[in-house]
């Protein structure tokens, strides 16, 4: 049961990002070709110069219009963030309440409701207003476009630089929509974290099971929770942890709430964190038995779901050839 819950854990939660910034991707290649072509059919010149003038700055003027299809493909994206809440919700109450014991009385008492509000109008103020595909994407592409004609280029520098400004090489994290991205992973984790934070005050907790996976580029404070403290962090050297994380650690930027014992399980490793904090009496839970369902549900998941992803990625820089405008 633990490890079809931590399945469905993943799937809602760690794919579903993953799956939304191939999506962002995809978003990336429409609008590379759409703004490749824009730049052959209307900013070039016969000689494939491309300078500014009055055509030059209509054109850039109008890109908003240009990309009113691809902005309502993103809109779209942003509401799939929305509707995956409510499945967030399920399946962290039915890992919590599997490892925890949790009964349905209790958690009726929990004031999740309040806290999805939080989320929605969060991720709605920061992707999804009127004003957030021109603040994110268009007027980047505004900027490198002006910037070029205004120093004169060519038609194939152009094409190069705005290769380099869309993507990352054999990467989902596009340059572009880093941001995005970042906002979209943050939102839905914290939204899971808020929840375990919540479930937590329903029961006789001694501590954090500090469970996920260690990669090449996992940050320190994350590897000693993991490995040094053999995922488990007690309430009694939670605050000690915290400065040391403070101290030696890294991903707590100043756009994130401070470190402390009360926002430990919201933030948990910091900016982009995979990780989980979640409230266990560790005479009754057995933290190994986690971890170890835990790596289990996340190979199968790589092995599969994951794989699959990748062999899209690849298939989308070979099929346009990317290796030709030296992406980064």
């Amino acid at each position: 049961m633990l490890f079809q819950k931590l399945i469905a854990s993943l799937t809602s939660i760690d794919f579903f990002i993953e799956n939304f910034k191939q999506e962002m991707l995809e978003l990336s290649v429409d609008l590379f070709k759409e703004t490749r072509t824009l730049i052959s059919d209307d900013l070039s010149n016969s000689d494939n110069s491309i300078e500014l003038n009055s055509k030059t700055l209509k054109t850039i003027k109008n890109l908003d219009k240009f990309y009113s299809e691809i902005e309502s493909d993103y809109l779209d994206r942003v509401d799939d963030i929305i509707k995956n809440l409510d499945n967030i919700e399920k399946v962290t109450v039915d890992l919590n309440s599997e490892i925890n014991k949790i009964t349905k009385a209790q958690i009726a008492k929990a004031g999740l409701s309040d806290i999805k509000i939080n989320n929605i109008n969060s991720i709605a103020d920061q992707l999804a207003s009127p004003e957030s595909f021109k603040i994110n994407i268009t007027t980047t592409l505004k900027r490198l476009l002006y910037s070029h004609a205004s120093v004169g280029t060519t038609k194939d520098d152009l094409i190069k630089n705005l290769a380099n400004q869309i993507f990352v090489s054999n990467s989902r994290n596009g340059s572009l929509f880093r941001y995005v991205n970042q906002v979209a992973h943050d939102s839905i984790f914290i939204y899971e974290r808020s929840i375990e934070a919540e479930l937590a005050k329903l029961i006789n907790y001694n501590g954090w099971a500090y469970v996920g996976p260690l990669v090449e580029k996992s940050r320190p404070q994350c590897i000693r929770w993991v490995i040094d403290l053999n995922g488990f962090i007690s309430k009694e050297i939670l605050p000690s942890e915290i400065e040391w994380a403070k101290q030696n650690g890294k991903g707590y930027s100043r756009y994130l709430p401070e470190l402390t014992v009360e926002s430990f399980p919201y933030l948990c490793g910091g900016h982009n964190c995979n990780h989980k904090a979640i409230a266990i009496n560790k005479q009754n839970a057995k933290i190994d038995e986690i971890q170890k369902e835990y790596d289990k549900a996340n190979k199968e998941l790589s092995e599969t779901i994951y794989k699959n992803l990748d062999e899209k990625t690849k298939k989308i820089f070979d099929n346009l050839n990317l290796k030709k405008y030296e992406i980064k």
